[in-house]
C-alpha cells in the first residue's frame, strides 16, 4: 500500500512525469490487483485499480504519449494477459480496458 501511495504522491506532482515508467509498473500494478481478487477486493486492490484508471486517463490526454511508450504498455499487457488466470475477472476486464484503449488510438 505504501508503494502505490508513493506513487500516487509522484504522479500528483507535475514536475514528475510517472507515465513515463507505467510499462515497468503497469504488470506490478496488475499483479497486485489479480492477487487481491475476491469476492470482496480489500483496499489495495481498489487502490491499484483506481490509479490504473487513472493513469489511462492521463494517457488518453495524449501528451506525455510516445510510440515507444505505447509499444511498451501493449508488450507488457500481451506478457500479462498470456499468464493470466481466467478465473480473475476484474483483472482480465482492467487488462482488457487497457489493451482495447490502445488498439483504439490506433485506428
Amino acid at each position: 500500500m505504501v508503494l502505490l501511495e508513493w506513487i500516487n504522491q509522484l504522479h500528483s506532482s507535475p514536475s514528475v512525469n510517472v507515465i513515463h515508467c507505467m510499462p515497468r509498473f503497469l504488470s506490478k500494478f496488475l499483479t497486485v490487483i489479480e492477487s487481491q481478487e475476491s469476492e470482496q477486493m480489500n483496499d489495495l486492490g481498489r487502490k491499484a485499480t483506481d490509479l490504473l484508471a487513472h493513469f489511462l486517463e492521463d494517457l488518453k490526454d495524449g501528451g506525455s504519449r510516445t510510440i515507444l511508450l505505447d509499444r511498451d504498455i501493449i508488450i507488457k499487457l500481451l506478457e500479462f494477459l498470456s499468464k493470466c488466470d481466467e478465473s480473475k475477472r476484474i483483472t482480465l476486464y482492467t487488462s482488457l480496458t487497457w489493451f482495447n484503449y490502445f488498439l483504439d488510438f490506433f485506428r
